[in-house]
């Protein structure tokens, strides 16, 4: 069976959650997606503001043993509970939601109004026995941050990083990973652009991103601009399967990446000066060295932008979807083409043991890449009896145990940092 992912990044096939085997798949993900190994990965995200505003809205019944204030009342705890939600769409990835969906209801939903800094009516009126209320909230992300991290959720560059269940590693499908053709078709509220074909370029903004975050994690890809084709504007995807492999085969690629994106204006925000875009993307992905192109994923990915103009709340909303079809696609892909990962003679390597879930190890990721004088921090090996991660760094090991002492772990657990050789340190991962 073909791994499919829905729109919501949900693997809702058998085979993706095959993926999760792979030893590098969650880990090198984390450091290429989030800005954990790069400084070029944390350019390509934007940071979580302390507060974002939203609208959201809310009803609640009138009944004849209430009065329309306490009506009001719900109404309202409803419209902050549906603000706090869209925001957890947007910080925490799907896979991480579905899997903390008590947590995150009894923690943050039904407390919603804790989170809530700010807010003002925008909209009320009863209509057919209900109020209902339409609001402008400021959330308060900054307050909201540390309970994720208590769930075992860490928020990091706009979107969050879900814990990696971790299991020791198994075989890749597809071998060893090859060059990938990128076939792109970007819609820009009518005005279409691609990357390939006689007059291809690089597919705007949303091709620029989607281009640039292969290439932070290692993708190889063969230039299609140029190479003759003829696009399906009506479509679902600007080629169909055959046609791109074909074309893959042609620019000697392995793999065929099939993308489309589309844009839509939103209009003004309103009491703000900002204008609003969506942005939404498919993709397929074919291994174009099988005899029939094996389809090795499908992804949809949507996301939304705003700035003071339409062109760059249209990049805004590129650049998001873009993450988050990347590292959707991510999960599927990695396991079939494997990243080839290697530790260079000045890297130091730190293996973790003892931990229960992703989150202590996401922690230590987030304190090394963050600390002055690391240049790069990556796993090397995932499994269950540990994970290896390797730095790069003007720190020598006394002065980077030191560092990683003073990380920050989450809930009560604490680290025990100790040289096992003259370029190796162990943490072992301590408490509950």
């Amino acid at each position: 069976m073909k791994p499919v992912i829905d729109h919501s990044g949900r693997a809702i096939t058998p085979a993706v959650v095959g993926a999760r085997r792979a030893a590098l798949v969650g880990a090198a993900w984390i450091a290429a997606l989030v800005g954990l190994s790069s400084s070029a990965a944390a350019q390509s995200s934007q940071p979580v503001p302390d507060q974002i505003h939203i609208e959201a809205r809310g009803e609640a019944e009138i009944t004849t043993q209430s009065v329309p204030a306490n009506a009001r009342t719900r109404a309202l705890d409803r419209a902050f509970a549906a603000a706090l939600g869209r925001v957890l769409d947007d910080l925490v990835a799907a896979d991480a939601r579905q899997q903390y969906q008590r947590e995150l209801t009894a923690r943050v939903i039904r407390r919603a109004r804790r989170y809530v800094r700010s807010f003002r009516v925008l909209e009320e009126g009863e209509q057919g026995g209900r109020l209902r209320v339409r609001i402008a909230a400021s959330v308060d992300v900054a307050a909201l941050r540390p309970v994720l991290t208590e769930i075992g959720i860490t928020a990091v560059s706009g979107r969050a990083v879900a814990p990696m269940p971790v299991t020791e590693s198994g075989s890749s499908r597809g071998g060893r990973r090859p060059a990938v053709a990128v076939f792109i078709r970007a819609n820009y509220d009518g005005e279409v652009q691609y990357n390939y074909g006689a007059s291809g370029r690089d597919g705007g903004v949303f091709g620029q991103s989607f281009l640039r975050l292969l290439d932070q994690h290692g993708y190889q890809v063969a230039a299609a601009a140029g190479v003759a084709a003829d696009p399906e504007p009506q479509a679902l995807l600007p080629l169909s399967d055959r046609a791109a492999v074909e074309l893959a085969r042609h620019v000697g690629a392995g793999g065929a990446f099939i993308v489309d994106f589309t844009a839509e204006p939103e209009g003004l925000i309103r009491a703000t000066r900002f204008v609003g875009a969506t942005g939404r993307a498919a993709i397929r992905v074919l291994d174009a060295a099988s005899q029939d192109g094996e389809l090795i994923a499908q992804i949809r990915a949507s996301s939304a932008g705003f700035a003071e103009t339409i062109a760059a709340a249209f990049g805004a909303a590129a650049d998001d979807t873009a993450l988050q079809l990347v590292a959707n696609v991510a999960v599927a892909v990695d396991e079939y083409w494997p990243p080839q990962v290697s530790v260079g003679d000045d890297a130091m390597t730190i293996e973790i043991r003892g931990y229960r879930d992703w989150s202590s190890v996401a922690a230590l990721l987030q304190h090394l890449a963050a600390t002055r004088g690391i240049r790069r921090v990556w796993p090397v090996e995932l499994g269950s009896r540990g994970v290896a991660l390797a730095v790069e760094s003007d720190l020598d090991q006394r002065r980077l145990l030191s560092v990683i002492r003073r990380a920050q772990m989450p809930a009560s657990q604490r680290m025990v940092v100790r040289k096992t050789g003259q370029r190796e340190l162990e943490v072992e991962v301590r408490g509950p």
